[in-house]
């Protein structure tokens, strides 16, 4: 989860990494500054486990990896260069397989599980930066009030389109970057909303 204290120092990538791999807290990296995250909350940890699970098995003998919230996506535009933390990623590219280093360049899809305090950084400014991966073609919101599981899924050979698919409680979904066929019941199971909470 994303948070807006940002540290004063201004870091270079390599002094960025090297900090990174000290710290017992994860940190956002844009332009040179620091952004502390905090920690997930049950539902939110739920929900992306579920998916991870689901992911890894179905991937497996595949030549692709699924990777959970500790590993960073790098991305790189207009001479900037960004570090982000996604929920759940995975990448099928061979550079980013025989390397054993703790960022990804090239994921074909990434996820994040929305939460009051994130939902607005994940739609819009991270959406943003996401959509500068050539890589990228699903693009995964997750609700961890309500079910509902927004698809954003690139259209080939047309510039920065992205088309939206919704799915509620009851539905399946697909993931065209991998193919993969999921439920949305089954991505929250275990998860408790508030509502059900307030009613024992």
């Amino acid at each position: 989860m994303y948070s807006a204290r940002k540290l004063s120092k201004i870091y270079t990538e390599t002094e960025y990494l090297a900090f990174e791999t000290r710290s017992h807290l994860k940190h956002e990296f844009h332009e040179g500054q620091l952004y502390s995250m905090a920690g997930a909350k049950r539902n939110h940890s739920t929900i992306s486990t579920n998916l991870i699970g689901e992911l890894h098995t179905f991937l497996k003998g595949r030549s692709c990896e699924v990777h959970g919230p500790d590993m960073k996506v790098r991305i790189e535009s207009r001479r900037e260069v960004h570090f982000v933390y996604p929920d759940v990623s995975i990448t099928c590219s061979s550079d980013d397989q025989q390397h054993n280093r703790d960022f990804i360049h090239h994921p074909v899809l990434i996820a994040e599980v929305l939460s009051h305090s994130t939902e607005a950084y994940d739609r819009g400014e991270k959406f943003n930066l996401y959509k500068r991966l050539t890589s990228l073609k699903d693009y995964v919101l997750i609700n961890s009030h309500i079910k509902r599981v927004e698809i954003f899924h690139k259209i080939p050979e047309q510039l920065n389109s992205w088309m939206l698919t919704t799915y509620e409680a009851g539905e399946n979904f697909v993931l065209a970057s991998t193919e993969f066929q999921g439920s949305v019941d089954q991505l929250y199971d275990k998860v408790i909303f508030e509502e059900m909470s307030r009613q024992r």
